[in-house]
């Protein structure tokens, strides 16, 4: 209809403004699997979420750096080791596309490879994931 359409120049919401422009981003943390482990919590003893999350937290920082220490090694083992223990973590608090990263690196570390594509993806979604794992931590009591 005359009228209702945008200004010359101007851009539908509905379509990205810029080439390769991201769409909004799903949380790094499954928020599903979050509310299983509050229902443990609430089942179990209080703190239990809080405990979990730190240790993910702290253990996560020891897993990646494993991680890059055998892929600088060389050492596929090692490697192929310290990915499958961070995505068992992965899984347990819901950071999925970080345990799926975990996995390429895995599986490759596995054939004697070493992904380091797959290992700079896993270490820029630990970034997200650590990040939404601190402010769910600042809500706690």
């Amino acid at each position: 209809m005359p009228g209702d359409e945008p200004p010359s120049g101007a851009r539908s919401p509905r379509v990205a403004t810029t080439v390769g422009e991201a769409a909004p981003r799903e949380p790094a943390l499954d928020p599903t699997a979050l509310q299983s482990l509050r229902d443990l919590e609430a089942a179990a003893e209080p703190g239990l979420l809080r405990e979990i999350l730190e240790t993910f937290r702290n253990t996560g920082f020891e897993k990646i750096e494993a991680m890059r220490l055998a892929a600088r090694e060389g050492n596929h083992g090692m490697l192929e080791q310290a990915a499958h223990s961070l995505k068992g973590s992965c899984g347990m608090v819901g950071a999925h596309r970080m345990a799926e990263g975990c996995l390429s690196v895995e599986e490759a570390a596995g054939q004697g490879t070493c992904r380091l594509q797959g290992l700079a993806a896993v270490g820029a979604e630990w970034s997200c994931v650590l990040e939404e794992i601190e402010a769910l931590l600042r809500t706690m009591p």
